[in-house]
């Protein structure tokens, strides 16, 4: 027998016992049978049932509707409703609850199973879907980089805690809000065109990268990577974006204090984009992805890496990286 409880609020007896049979024959567990809206509450805080067939004409103080109402808010149960009533008022009543679905009587016994196969079916994928989103939101939520994401009018969708503390904003006061409003960027050249970026984003699908930005009225003075992606359905089609935030703030510290603690005439040999490389070599960067970030050849990437070697005197990447925590530099862990 199939496990699904199922509860029956009808307040005729012979009626209920009639659907207790058919839903036995479908091979459903039956957890019980409620005359009201009161023992259907009872019986629902006992047994938990995955969904409940609800007359709307029942005994007691409610009706059907309003005791699917309270078991949608206190538990999230689906209610079929099963009624001989098909007025407008009553189903614009029975709306606001939300129901699986509407079976108006009489029915047929496979008019029933399909109804009740086709509500269970919703919910399995409704907390699919739910327990999806829950696990995304997690992921989301634990990573170090800040992810803002947006639609295609560019309207907050989503900040995590690290987009928030970097923007210096709440996610709540943040949702809805046009993404411009939220964070503004500049670069050694001046204001960055973030419509423009977007642009490329929305308009062509494109990937739009950005090193070494400050967001504008950051008392903190921030410095972060920008990176822009498109989001795409199931279609194809661009649903939105997301934005990521890499903040290097401490990585451009350790750099500076790296510069002070170079001998003059190396410290003065350092041009800025072999700053800009040792940088991300010190993030832990390959080649290929330091290529991409810069927007440099891979072997312009190695050339400055020679170069930096030779300067600071050191015959490899992980020398390198040894020397700085020798100094004190960098934090090991």
């Amino acid at each position: 027998m199939n496990s699904t409880g199922i509860l029956i609020v009808e307040d005729e007896v012979l009626i209920a016992m009639g659907i207790q049979q058919k839903l036995e024959k479908f091979g459903y567990h039956v957890v019980g049978i409620a005359s009201s809206g009161e023992a259907a509450l009872a019986l629902v805080i006992e047994h938990q049932p995955e969904l409940i067939l609800m007359d709307i004409v029942i005994e007691g103080s409610m009706d059907g509707i309003e005791t699917a109402q309270k078991i949608q808010e206190q538990f999230g149960i689906p209610v079929i409703f099963l009624t001989a009533y098909s007025d407008e008022k009553n189903l614009r009543r029975a709306k606001f609850t939300d129901p699986s679905a509407y079976l108006l009587k009489p029915y047929s016994e496979r008019e029933l199973e399909i109804t009740i196969e086709l509500a269970l079916h919703r919910v399995q994928m409704s907390n699919r879907l739910e327990n999806q989103q829950r696990w995304y939101a997690t992921i989301l939520k634990s990573l170090g980089e800040a992810i803002i994401t947006f639609d295609t009018k560019q309207t907050v969708l989503y900040m995590n805690p690290a987009a928030e503390a970097l923007v210096n904003r709440q996610m709540i006061g943040s949702l809805g809000k046009e993404l411009s409003l939220c964070c503004q960027f500049e670069s050694e050249k001046g204001p960055v065109d973030l419509q423009k970026c977007l642009q490329k984003v929305f308009g062509k699908g494109s990937r739009v990268q950005m090193a070494d930005l400050r967001l504008t009225d950051d008392p903190a003075k921030s410095v972060v990577d920008l990176s822009i992606v498109p989001i795409k359905g199931e279609d194809g089609g661009i649903k939105g974006g997301a934005m990521v935030l890499h903040d290097k703030t401490e990585t451009k510290r350790l750099l500076k204090k790296l510069d002070r603690h170079l001998e003059p005439d190396s410290r003065d040999l350092l041009t800025y984009r072999e700053k800009q490389v040792l940088d991300y070599m010190v993030q832990g960067q390959a080649t290929k992805q330091l290529a991409d970030t810069l927007g440099i050849s891979p072997r312009t990437v190695e050339f400055h890496r020679y170069n930096l070697m030779r300067k600071l005197q050191v015959e490899d990447v992980p020398s390198l990286v040894r020397r700085a925590l020798s100094q004190g530099l960098i934090d090991p862990e």
